[in-house]
């Protein structure tokens, strides 16, 4: 880190991406008097974004703060922040207006992917007190507490966006609640596609694979703990090892998680991956995924569009030919995987015919469900002088001709489960009341069932009674046996 410029203009400083902190006598007081801080998080964004915050919380946590829920009155607010769309950066906004709202004594820090790209214009917010881009993000317990101490203020540089490192894991993960059923972790972290409406290469910097000994010593700890289900993600999970020259590619840690084993004998029980790049889906991972029962039947694929002539402008690295043989290779060798899809519509220049080659590839493919996102035009990327700007009408056809297919898709995927056991892991998340679980199958389906709170964090086998395009609704097995047993009784 550079030495910190001074107080005096932090608004003009030349280093970039810069962090912003204002203190005042109260946090001076609390630290001289042992007094213990309350801090909330808040994330907007993606899995990886909601990973890090984890793993935030685990440092603030470890150093004596008190880490609150979102609606508990707090000292600190940590807002983490997305940039992919205009809608991000809006929503964001909106974030820590409210986050200020809740807490108006409290003081608002700002980290993540839109403190990277604009920090003075969130600076400039009256709510904010602190902004830290991406690449200091794994000093922000560091850099608060310090500043705190000083009850003083300032700039401080951050290091290049690319040659941060990963978020350091505590040395030993806290044990996790009794509700806890999933787990994530960060096994890669930028990018080097360069796809031309990206602005993520700019905010999160180069690819970067986390050497697997750290992959596998935090699964670890994250199974001991209680952990049922482990995701990887990563900006483009798929592109692990390449900056390593790692042979075997995610495949290779797919398998070494697997070999994953406590010293009291437990070992991961499902294994789900985050998205995917159509690059990283090989026959191999293929037949490893089709082959082992604790891997889930889930893929998500983005496609962005199915004109060609689009994915070369957006400099995707595929066709849309290449693209469909990698879902037909999922769905012929994975019976019943959920497969999804991001679709971008309103590219500069789509015509309604490379709409329509996007549509009528989605429609033929046994795609099971769609994230739709409208062009988002992003400053400093190359899609902004690609061809002309297409309406917002246009685009919000666009968008609700294929949201509307991939509800039907949804439902389509959902209904053939109907009659069906499922395994279901179910979480502590109560649907409609306190006797009404929420889970996950390995395929993806939110399924709700009647059950005991003593069932939360198993696995349990469910009979699925009916389902919307939202998820299913089904019986305990063991239930549903013993009132078939008892109407059954009666009759004789």
């Amino acid at each position: 880190m550079r030495d910190r410029e001074p107080v005096l203009c932090p608004f003009i400083a030349h280093s970039w991406p810069r962090v912003y902190l204002f203190c005042g006598d109260f946090w001076l007081l609390c630290i001289l008097f042992g007094l213990s801080m309350r801090v909330n998080f808040l994330t907007v964004g993606c899995k990886l974004n909601n990973c890090e915050t984890e793993v935030l919380e685990r440092h603030f946590s470890r150093a004596g703060w008190d880490v609150v829920s979102r609606e508990e009155p707090s000292d600190v607010t940590v807002v983490n922040t997305c940039t992919v769309t205009a809608r991000s950066d809006a929503d964001c906004r909106k974030l820590i207006r409210r986050a200020k709202a809740m807490n108006p004594a409290g003081k608002v820090v700002v980290t993540g992917c839109l403190a990277e790209r604009t920090p003075d214009a969130l600076a400039g917010m009256p709510e904010v007190a602190a902004v830290i881009g991406n690449s200091a993000k794994k000093n922000l317990l560091s850099i608060v507490t310090g500043e705190l101490q000083k009850a003083s203020g300032g700039v401080i540089a951050s290091e290049d966006p690319d040659g941060p490192g990963f978020l350091p894991l505590s040395p030993l993960i806290e044990p996790l609640s009794a509700t806890r059923t999933r787990a994530t972790v960060q096994v890669q972290d930028g990018c080097d596609e360069h796809c031309t409406y990206c602005i993520v290469p700019r905010v999160r910097g180069r690819s970067r694979s986390r050497p697997i000994t750290d992959i596998v010593a935090e699964t670890e700890n994250l199974v001991a703990s209680g952990s049922r289900e482990i995701a990887l993600t990563g900006v483009n999970t798929g592109a692990w090892g390449g900056d390593l020259g790692a042979e075997g590619g995610i495949a290779a840690v797919v398998d070494a998680i697997l070999r994953v084993q406590t010293p009291s004998g437990r070992r991961v029980e499902r294994l789900r991956l985050n998205s995917l790049e159509p690059q990283a889906i090989t026959p191999g991972l293929v037949r490893r995924c089709a082959t082992e029962p604790r891997v889930c039947r889930h893929f998500h694929v983005p496609l962005q569009s199915g004109s060609d002539a689009i994915l070369r402008k957006m400099n995707r690295r595929y066709t849309a030919a290449e693209y469909a043989q990698k879902i037909e290779l999922i769905a012929g060798n994975i019976p019943d995987a959920a497969i999804g899809a991001d679709v971008m519509v309103g590219f500069p220049g789509e015509t309604d015919e490379q709409f329509c080659e996007t549509f009528e590839l989605v429609q033929r493919l046994p795609l099971t469900y769609l994230h739709v996102f409208a062009f988002s035009p992003r400053e400093g990327t190359p899609a902004l002088r690609l061809g002309p700007a297409i309406s917002s009408e246009r685009k919000h056809e666009r968008s609700r001709a294929l949201r509307e297919l991939g509800n039907r898709k949804r439902l389509e995927f959902h209904l053939r489960h109907v009659g069906n056991v499922v395994t279901v892991l179910l979480e502590g998340k109560p649907a409609t009341a306190a006797t009404v679980l929420r889970g996950l199958t390995d395929n993806y389906i939110r399924v709700s069932v009647r059950a005991p709170s003593n069932r939360i964090n198993t696995f349990v086998p469910v009979y699925v009674e009916d389902a919307s395009r939202d998820g299913a609704r089904g019986v305990l097995v063991d239930e549903r046996s013993a009132s078939f047993s008892t109407a059954r009784g009666s009759q004789e």
